[in-house]
């Protein structure tokens, strides 16, 4: 997290408005220099699929959980992705502490939640379908949390960035039913890879 300017936080217009007119950033980069991009993948050893993305001086952390479930009525052939990003006050003096940190997140976490939901819905990265493990009866729903460790802009880039490595990172296991009784049980010996069918990422430099 960068320290704030005394500026910015006083006049943050006239702060801002002396930059443009030197056409540079407050970072030093000019108007066509992007910040620097780093992705790691297999950060979170106990999720079947995670990655770490620093963009500028943002970082983002994203583990995916995988689990079985039922799938809906409307989708009998589909599985579900769940993105639920996670600001906390130690990533940014912008997101204020509730108590104890206890109650439901904060407008700006939610919202960017919301996003990412519909960009994977609306732009077909991902193909639902392959999510499903037995039509109307198991299918694998996908929880990703994306937790936020610093934060300094970008974070709807930053976080789509660490959810797509993290998906990309992936591993299901196989999932094997018994024909008499019908139980699941699961194997690592052979896993599955998600096929990511439209990756179109426009990075929207923000300040």
């Amino acid at each position: 997290m960068a320290p704030l300017n005394s500026w910015e936080v006083i006049e943050p217009a006239n702060y801002f408005k002396s930059f443009v007119d030197q056409s540079s950033r407050p970072d030093g980069r000019d108007w066509n220099t992007a910040r620097p991009i780093s992705v790691r993948v297999g950060s979170i050893g106990t999720a079947e699929g995670s990655a770490t993305v620093r963009l500028g001086n943002t970082t983002i952390v994203c583990g995916v959980k995988a689990e079985l479930c039922r799938p809906s009525l409307e989708h009998p052939t589909r599985g579900f992705v769940v993105p639920n990003v996670e600001l906390y006050p130690c990533c940014s003096s912008t997101f204020k502490a509730s108590l104890y940190n206890a109650g439901p997140p904060g407008e700006k976490a939610i919202s960017t939640s919301q996003f990412l939901q519909r960009l994977l819905q609306n732009n077909e990265i991902i193909d639902y379908e392959q999510l499903c493990v037995v039509p109307n009866k198991w299918a694998w729903c996908l929880y990703c949390d994306i937790l936020c460790l610093d934060y300094d802009g970008n974070l709807i880039d930053s976080s789509l960035l660490s959810l797509v490595a993290a998906l990309l990172h992936l591993s299901l296991p196989t999932v094997n039913i018994d024909p008499d009784t019908e139980a699941l049980s699961l194997s690592q010996k052979h896993t599955q890879k998600l096929t990511i069918k439209v990756l179109m990422l426009k990075l929207i430099d923000r300040l």
